[in-house]
């Protein structure tokens, strides 16, 4: 800095005449180059330590290519170079000037650009990695970069933010002036019962049913009213053989019973589509567990059944998952010949929150959002994709799940904390 860059060009030039070339010259090295200033070129043969000594040089290395090193008059030999004229820096210093620049730049550039005849003048350069194969290392990385992050986080002194910290609800739009409100339905919970997993029961038992789970096995049944005036009482159970297992991540309602999924990838099955004396035994399922890395776990995950008369290897179960490391996708697997194998993955939109809910209505996959918002995903390809508002009417609350209870009709399950009290309480949630 505060050196003119054609002074110490010329500095750190020895010209000698056999270095000087004329454009008009029929016999000129093979490598050599006019000007070439886009691309760089570097010698892997050469270890990286040696690169200090040869930077610091600069346009020094060109001088390699020279057949006899021999002393000479700097000066005025440094209005010759390696131009179409032998008198172009000369008659126009422009042209030195910008020559002198990209040395400035990148003296290992320059050096390249003027050409050499042989591979060791390029002694100083740095070694370059290979695009492709640097990328597929970093891919490699990422989930023991994930993991590494967090146990930094877990030993680090700082205090852990509450779990309500951590999933703040989101801001409530504004609700639209001729949009239809919200229908709260009239349920009596139980008191202290914050769940986060929302069940519609299949179509296949006959009943109008949900049942609303917490991730620590407390859970509810809610008969779902004609008109959502209609007082209903929610009946509590417990989920007997789930707290081996560890937190529930994701469940369904199947034709057989309960099917849930542990955030360390365990799947348990619970027979019946009800209590007995307030216990729901579950047991492990027959399929084999998830495959989720050590170190990780599920955030969310949702559960779809084989069909009855499903006979090829392609109609197996079918589950959605997303894990702590990577929240913002989706990833499916289904399983074949009793193991899982990667089905696809989808894209789980912005804003979504700590912790997006997952159920399957048929071949669709619904995403809901803490704001509200509920995507739904076809499965299969070529149909398009469908977006459920969020049921805005200006109360801040917490979405946890939605699910498909049949006729169209979208129940959601939020938490909106007491006005009296700060306990979030459950709300059952459709729209007109």
């Amino acid at each position: 800095p505060g050196e003119p860059p054609w002074i110490r060009d010329t500095k750190y030039r020895h010209f000698t005449p056999a270095m000087v070339h004329l454009s008009t010259e029929a016999g000129l090295p093979g490598k050599y180059r006019l000007f070439s200033a886009s691309k760089a070129r570097y010698s892997d043969a050469v270890p990286v330590a040696a690169t200090g000594a040869s930077s610091a040089l600069g346009h020094e290395a060109v001088a390699s290519h020279a057949a006899a090193p021999a002393s000479g008059d700097a000066a005025s030999l440094g209005a010759v170079d390696h131009g179409t004229d032998n008198s172009t820096h000369a008659e126009d210093p422009s042209l030195g000037a910008d020559t002198a620049t990209h040395a400035e730049e990148d003296p290992s550039t320059a050096a390249a650009d003027h050409g050499a005849a042989d591979d060791s003048t390029a002694a100083g350069a740095h070694r370059r990695l290979a695009k492709d194969g640097a990328f597929e290392e970093f891919l490699k990385l990422m989930p023991r970069l994930g993991n590494l992050v967090d146990k930094a986080i877990a030993a680090s002194p700082s205090k852990e933010p509450s779990a309500f910290a951590k999933e703040s609800p989101q801001p409530v739009p504004h609700p639209n002036f001729m949009a239809n409100g919200p229908k709260v339905h009239s349920v009596t919970w139980p008191a202290l019962f914050e769940p986060k997993h929302l069940l519609c029961a299949p179509k296949s038992i006959g009943q109008n049913k949900v049942v609303a789970l917490s991730p620590r096995g407390v859970g509810a049944i809610v008969p779902v009213a004609e008109h959502h005036d209609d007082q209903v009482q929610a009946e509590i159970f417990s989920l007997d053989g789930l707290n081996e297992a560890g937190k529930l991540a994701g469940a369904a309602w199947t034709r057989r019973g309960l099917h849930l999924v542990t955030s360390v990838g365990k799947m348990l099955q619970c027979d019946g589509h009800s209590h007995i004396d307030g216990r729901w035994a579950c047991q492990a399922a027959e399929h084999a567990p998830l495959p989720i890395s050590a170190g990780n776990e599920l955030l969310a995950a949702a559960f779809k059944e084989f069909p009855e008369d499903a006979n090829a290897a392609s109609q197996g179960p079918l589950v959605a998952l997303v894990l702590r490391n990577f929240p913002n996708v989706v990833a499916l697997y289904r399983s074949i010949d009793g193991a899982w194998h990667p089905e696809g993955q989808v894209h789980v939109p912005p804003h979504s929150g700590s912790r997006p809910g997952l159920s399957f209505d048929g071949d669709d996959l619904l995403i809901t959002l803490n704001g509200g918002e509920v995507h739904r995903r076809p499965i299969a390809r070529g149909e398009a994709r469908q977006f459920h508002a969020s049921p805005a009417d200006g109360t801040t609350r917490e979405f946890c799940s939605a699910c498909a209870a049949g006729q169209g009709k979208l129940l959601r399950l939020a938490l909106r904390q007491g006005q009296s009290s700060a306990a979030w309480k459950p709300e059952l949630i459709t729209m007109s």
